[in-house]
């Protein structure tokens, strides 16, 4: 701010300081102002989240990093662009004003009415916001899938189908980088449609090959996540179209894309993503099938309105059976390492159980398809490990035997599976039974939610912050 107090003793008007002073900064940055004397603030981006909220009837203004912090004290939310002014000031008609640098009226910002109230952040009679989070994700698959298919989304799907892409480069970071991974399988096996799925903060130090033809699919909570916000943009450098799954309406990478999809997860405060990750694989298996054309029959969509429906039961029945995996955690949560294991479609599923461990109960868990273990990690495998070992109808014999591996080396077995296979069962220390019958594709998702339920417990039960852990971010916008 020494660039700005310089400034100002050279008689430039606050406005003028505060331009020419950004002027000379480089890199990603958000700064807010304050002029003490006239109680007038100033704000100003580049590459890095901002916005600003309006109170018109109370004439109240605020700016911040993220909308949803303006829930309850704004009525109106503005997206300004990169190197936009934003002033707030009561001595103007208008309490909100846009700036060129050069101080012209600047146009290069978008608005919309807040649809969040007070209630959505509150925990009501959950400990932690989390597992409000957790319990939500039922109702939400409802919502999305009216949404989509009955309400003002459909018309969002049928144009983004219609790009008809050669193939699909995804990316995105940490969980959401995992959904997909979910959405590639759901748009290759039923689209067959090669799709490419790769870490944001890899993709374009690889110097990967992009066509015109093919289209760019970028998956965020946020919009804001840096490192996705850089592959979008290499994209584009490429001619390439581009996609987002993403939560929050008017973010960076709302602004930046061709096409969006809403994910519709309302406010998501927990560090930890849980009903987002849900949203976003769910958001990417209606892409699938709005891309087949199976969204323009009444018949094809009431089935698949009842699978979603279905699905939304089934994480019922497990919220409703919480208890047992509150036991479960109970039992293995000392112990020094967890492997989280699953084949074929449930191996993203695998990765993301381990991360959501790692972030909230700061142990060491690892992700693997089970046929890996054998090529090196087994053996790390003793009485002190434990494996999250997650078993779907599909390959079914050959993951049973993927844990015979595990257990013959005296490791702990926590089974995620269906009932009544003896199987699994017997080698199991701990189970948790699974009914996927019907659910077919969508099964990642619904046991993903035990892998939700397990993780909070075992960090509520060594005591870690849940909803803030050590070290991490709700929106990384950096490098």
């Amino acid at each position: 701010m020494a660039l700005v107090t310089s400034n100002l003793k050279k008689e430039m008007s606050f406005l003028t300081a505060v331009s020419e002073a950004f002027k000379r900064t480089d890199g990603n940055s958000a700064f807010v102002v304050l002029n003490a004397e006239t109680s007038e603030i100033l704000a100003i981006k580049r590459g890095a989240p901002l916005v600003a909220g309006l109170h018109e009837a109370n004439s109240d203004a605020s700016v911040s990093s993220d909308p949803y912090a303006l829930v309850g004290s704004s009525e109106t939310i503005y997206f300004p662009g990169d190197e936009v002014l934003v002033l707030l000031s009561k001595r103007n008609n208008d309490i909100i004003s846009f700036f060129e640098l050069d101080g012209s009226e600047s146009k290069n910002y978008k608005s919309k009415q807040q649809e969040m109230s007070l209630e959505a952040t509150d925990k009501g009679d959950f400990e932690h916001f989390m597992l409000k989070e957790i319990y939500e994700q039922p109702g939400l698959i409802r919502d999305l899938v009216q949404f989509y298919l009955a309400g003002e989304g459909a018309e969002l799907l049928t144009k983004v189908s219609a790009l008809k892409p050669e193939k699909f480069h995804i990316s995105a970071c940490g969980t959401a980088a995992y959904a997909g991974m979910v959405i590639r399988d759901f748009i290759e096996h039923r689209n067959r449609i090669p799709c490419a799925v790769e870490l944001a903060s890899e993709f374009r130090y690889r110097n990967p090959l992009l066509r015109e033809g093919e289209v760019g699919l970028f998956i965020s909570q946020s919009g804001e996540t840096a490192d996705t916000l850089a592959a979008q943009g290499l994209c584009v450098e490429n001619k390439m179209k581009t996609i987002s799954i993403v939560n929050v309406e008017g973010s960076t990478l709302y602004r930046d894309c061709d096409e969006n999809l809403l994910i519709r997860a309302g406010i998501e405060i927990g560090v930890a993503s849980t009903k987002a990750f849900t949203q976003q694989a769910l958001t990417g298996c209606l892409l699938s099938y709005a891309l087949a054309g199976d969204l323009t029959s009444e018949e094809k969509k009431k089935e698949i309105a009842d699978k979603y429906s279905l699905l939304a039961e089934r994480i019922d029945d497990i919220l409703s059976r919480v208890d047992e995996l509150k036991k479960i955690a109970e039992e293995i949560y000392n112990y020094n390492g967890f492997f989280f294991t699953g084949r074929g479609q449930y191996f993203p599923v695998a990765l993301e159980g381990a991360l959501k461990l790692k972030e909230i109960a700061y142990v060491h868990a690892e992700g693997y398809a089970s046929g890996e273990l054998k090529h090196g990690p087994i053996a790390l495998i003793d009485d002190q490990m434990v494996n999250i070992a997650i078993v779907g109808p599909k390959l079914f014999d050959k993951t049973i035997s993927n844990i015979q591996e595990i257990k013959a080396r005296r490791g702990v077995i926590v089974g995620l599976g269906p009932k009544g296979e003896s199987d699994l069962d017997d080698i199991c220390d701990f189970k948790f039974d699974l009914n996927f019958d019907g659910l077919g594709e969508l099964s990642p998702l619904y046991v993903n939610v035990a892998n939700q339920l397990l993780a909070y417990y075992m960090a509520k039960f060594k005591g870690t912050d849940i909803d803030k852990p050590r070290n991490l971010a709700k929106s990384v916008t950096v490098e």
